[in-house]
């Protein structure tokens, strides 16, 4: 495993006091409102387990536990005041006498202590056993002889602390200031319902098809947004049956328009309900592969583009609009860097697929492209070790002939840790690279799309491709009479296509079929009306091997009042978020591979904190609101279960019965620890495959 480096490593120790703060004001909160009580509180514990170190006021710091040192005291003094016989037992000397000597002697009755597991904390009280529910003290200072007000205080108080802390985490960020996506549209994927759905008022008009680069989304729902966030969020948590009504403000349109989408699942998003949208770019370039035509061509990071063809570039709406009128033909890219170099590139757009099937295979009418080795993953690739290259098209995966992505994935899990015969295209050869094992389901490469040149890896069923019979590896040579070169052809030439009144449109394909001889054959695809209309609006994007910053705008409070008024907003939003969740998870529409454990709240804590103070504050209120709306859940062991407990007792007049509360424990139990089985082994799985 490569070497963490030491940024990594400090991100991770600034997160991870962050989360044990959490943890400390949620116990913080038990124990001061139970002091306030009267209530005994003989430990005071972060973490679970036995003690790493600890501390009681009298004996000081020391390893382990000071509960021996502070029982040998006590019966000490005991003993020789006479007030206990030799040989007494502990634990059946009575409370008061303990409590009596303690004082006497200087000693403290909480032993604070942070434990070796580090998966929350915890506060121990006289007269209350979470796992034994008959456990009962007569002792006045016990929980259990405090009226029923004093326990919902004490139980309620550590949810209160989570809250309040998050709302001042999300002030201190607020004044240092965090920077969001605004809610701008920066793109569309293909064949999401952002892309396909029309303007009310405007059905069947092309140009008011799906959302543009450059949108302002004014509201959802009614709600006023200004985040990219807000949209995902509305869209992720929503019934998937309802459409989200979106108000928008295009440049050049004098009036709002609306657009009323359903969300669907977006796989791009591990399945959470999407309507496609991606985040608004800028113009500055981010990252540029040193293998890409504009690397070569003198193109740089930090470069910003400023103009196509000759016409000035503001912003990334106006580049997308500068390629889809291009439609994949070459052009003239400026681009200037902050010490004033210009450098001129001749490029052309990549065709935008549409996503088709069950899942995130790529296609124009049913066309799919192959797959290519776009790179290798860091360390144990298994495909790099059997001598494959980048550029290398994927030929046939165990018989599986030009697989696509979602193909080569059921091929791998079918195989599981077997060897597979796998064939690569280099150079338009045929390269036998032996049997290869996968490696935890994988074969170390990062796949790309090949669409250099019009070759064919699948057709859909049941689209227009699907008529054609193509052999899997087959080229299309031209559509309607004109040669077709690449992908991007392809698309032109096929969005070129006019429907007619009867609802559809046919154009002659000429493909060179892959079989013995490579016989070159015409037939005609008949396009609809659905058809047509998607490839007539697909997109353009610059390159696959260049790419734009993302647009961030800062949220900075002008003052601590304008902080606090963010702080309960964002408060006030992640605590109704939270409860979404959980109702998209009763719903279905959110799973549980959508949800993260105590491994991958570290993994994104850790990532978060790398990018500064006021992101790892904003992400600890997050966490913060989480907790509390999580710990008041109606779930017995939790803080919630108690308060329905309490609320029984109150009700009926006594506490529910040993019998009842154990089972009810148990259920708690058990359903806390299978939901933490889950996530963390997701977790760990998501994380080690992006590692090994």
């Amino acid at each position: 495993m490569e070497r963490l480096k030491p940024m990594a490593v400090f991100s991770f120790i600034k997160f991870l006091i962050g989360f044990g703060f959490l943890i400390f004001v949620h116990e913080l909160g038990h124990f001061l409102v139970a002091k306030w009580v009267g209530i005994k509180c003989p430990q005071f514990a972060i973490g679970f387990g036995t003690a790493m170190v600890s501390w009681r006021k009298g004996i000081g710091l020391k390893f382990g536990s000071t509960e021996p040192e502070y029982e040998k005291q006590i019966l000490a003094r005991l003993l020789s005041e006479g007030k206990v016989e030799p040989g007494t037992k502990f634990e059946d000397i009575d409370n008061q006498l303990k409590d009596d000597a303690a004082e006497a002697i200087g000693l403290g009755e909480t032993e604070y202590r942070l434990n070796y597991l580090p998966l929350g904390g915890y506060v121990k009280m006289l007269g209350q056993e979470d796992m034994d529910p008959k456990a009962r003290s007569v002792d006045p200072r016990s929980f259990n002889n405090k009226p029923i007000w004093a326990r919902a205080c004490v139980i309620s108080a550590g949810v209160v602390m989570n809250v309040i802390f998050g709302f001042l985490f999300f002030i201190l960020a607020f004044q240092i200031g965090v920077k969001f996506p605004p809610a701008i549209v920066g793109g569309v994927l293909p064949g999401m319902p952002a892309a396909t759905t029309y303007a009310e008022g405007h059905e069947d008009a092309a140009g008011y098809q799906g959302l543009k680069a450059g949108d302002k989304i004014v509201s959802v729902d009614g709600k006023s947004i200004s985040e990219m966030s807000d949209l995902k969020v509305a869209s992720a948590l929503s019934d998937g049956e309802t459409p989200l009504v979106l108000k928008i403000d295009r440049p050049g349109e004098k009036n709002e328009l609306t657009y009323k989408i359903k969300p669907k699942p977006n796989f791009a998003m591990e399945g959470l309900l999407g309507i496609g949208v991606e985040d608004p770019r800028t113009t500055t370039v981010g990252s540029i592969l040193q293998t890409s035509s504009a690397y070569e061509q003198g193109v740089r990071a930090d470069m910003d583009l400023v103009a196509v063809n000759g016409k000035p570039i503001e912003n990334y709406g106006q580049l997308v609009l500068a390629l889809n009128a291009l439609k994949g033909q070459p052009g003239e890219f400026g681009f200037k860097s902050e010490d004033g170099k210009e450098v001129v590139a001749k490029l052309q757009g990549s065709p935008r697929l549409e996503y088709g099937g069950d899942g995130l295979d790529q296609n124009l009418a049913g066309l799919m492209p192959a797959l290519m080795v776009g790179g290798f993953s860091e360390k144990n690739s298994a495909l790099k070790e059997a001598k494959a290259e980048e550029g290398d098209l994927i030929a046939n995966v165990g018989g599986v002939e030009w697989p696509t992505l979602m193909m080569l994935q059921a091929k791998l899990k079918e195989v599981g840790d077997k060897p597979v015969q796998v064939t690569v295209m280099r150079d338009g050869d045929l390269v036998d690279l032996g049997a290869i094992t996968p490696r935890k389901g994988l074969l170390g490469f990062l796949p790309d799309l090949y669409l250099e040149k019009p070759l064919v890896a699948q057709t859909l069923p049941n689209t227009p491709a699907a008529d054609l019979q193509l052999s899997s590896g087959s080229s299309l040579v031209s559509i309607g009479g004109q040669k077709v070169g690449s992908w991007g052809d392809i698309q032109r030439l096929l969005s070129e296509v006019k429907v007619g009144e009867n609802g559809e449109a046919s154009v002659d394909v000429s493909f060179m079929l892959n079989v013995a001889g490579q016989p070159i054959e015409n037939k005609q695809m008949v396009l609809d009306t659905a058809a047509a209309r998607g490839l007539a609006n697909a997109g353009w994007r610059i390159t696959n091997q260049m790419f734009f910053d993302t647009l961030m705008l800062p949220v900075i409070a002008k003052n601590p009042i304008e902080a606090g008024k963010l702080g309960m907003v964002k408060t006030w939003q992640f605590t109704v978020q939270t409860y979404q969740t959980l109702a998209g998870l009763a719903r279905g529409t959110v799973g549980i591979s959508n949800l993260r454990g105590p491994v991958g709240i570290l993994e994104v804590g850790t990532k978060t904190a790398s990018r500064g103070y006021s992101w790892l504050f904003f992400f600890l209120g997050l966490i913060s609101i989480n907790l509390a709306v999580l710990n008041f859940l109606p779930i017995p062991i939790v803080d919630g279960g108690h308060i329905v407990f309490l609320i029984i007792e109150k009700i009926k007049g006594s506490p529910a019965s040993p019998a009842v509360q154990m089972a009810a424990l148990y259920v708690g139990l058990a359903l806390i620890g299978m939901v933490f089985v889950i996530v963390t082994y997701q977790d760990i799985v998501r994380i080690a495959s992006s590692i090994f």
